[in-house]
């Protein structure tokens, strides 16, 4: 990179410093400010050689950091800036609002709100996209969708959501009823202590929001009898009155196990 190049970088740089950029976008300031005309492969020269400077970091395949050599920032500090407005970028370029945070993030959500910690793997539920991603560095996303007897059920279940603000970005996540089912559901030995805890902490914190007639509706939908089953048990330690409510409910729309 020429010297002149890089004295024009740096007029960038002073501008866009310790923020993110699409690929796209940072190439069109290359031509703009550098290159003087369309021309990708020089373009991509120059990103390439800038990376290996420390002047850029990519934080996914489209996405860059535009940072400072002599005072770089760590990959959590950059996570704790940008993790969840790419998040909420990324669910909005596949599933546009149709999607919800689902599982045990949704689940945390409820127990420590803005506080919560970046997840390795968010869960996203939606209406028809199922892969795994990286949304930035090595966290993942994993889309998701939920059937019960051949019929998608994210128009029934995205009506028992609730959006929480975190870092100015505005996100859809199961309400606390059904983010208790689903972590009941799909919960597996090596974290079902540390959930059960979770949701006798939530569950005694909320004795009296924690509504067993969203509950019915949820169980109504038939996906959920495995996780009623399990939340009665542990109703049964904090809230007999509800206990008593869900058993009756299950017997109604399922089955005890």
């Amino acid at each position: 990179m020429k010297k002149e190049d890089l004295t024009k970088y740096e007029e960038i740089s002073k501008k866009f410093k310790n923020k993110i950029i699409r690929l796209s976008d940072f190439t069109l300031l290359l031509e703009e400010k550098i290159v003087g005309t369309k021309n990708t492969q020089k373009c991509y020269k120059i990103t390439h050689e800038l990376k290996n400077k420390g002047h850029l970091l990519s934080i996914k395949k489209d996405i860059l950091f535009i940072t400072d050599p002599q005072d770089p920032k760590s990959e959590e500090e950059i996570e704790e800036l940008f993790y969840w407005k790419i998040v909420k970028e990324h669910c909005q370029k596949f599933c546009g609002s149709h999607y919800y945070i689902w599982w045990l993030t949704a689940l945390e959500l409820h127990s420590q709100g803005t506080g919560i910690g970046i997840p390795e793997e968010i869960h996203i539920i939606n209406k028809h996209k199922q892969s795994v991603e990286i949304v930035m560095f090595d966290k993942r996303i994993n889309f998701k969708t939920l059937e019960s007897r051949k019929k998608n059920l994210y128009p029934l279940l995205s009506k028992f959501t609730q959006k929480i603000r975190i870092k100015g970005n505005a996100i859809s996540h199961a309400n606390l009823e059904l983010a208790v089912l689903d972590v009941l559901y799909a919960n597996s030995l090596s974290n079902q202590g540390y959930i059960e805890g979770l949701i006798k902490k939530l569950l005694k914190k909320n004795k009296k929001a924690f509504s067993i007639e969203q509950i019915e509706q949820i169980l109504k939908q038939g996906k959920y009898n495995s996780s009623a089953n399990k939340l009665l048990s542990l109703l049964k330690e904090v809230n007999g009155e509800k206990a008593d409510q869900l058993e009756q409910i299950i017997k109604k729309h399922g089955y005890l196990l």
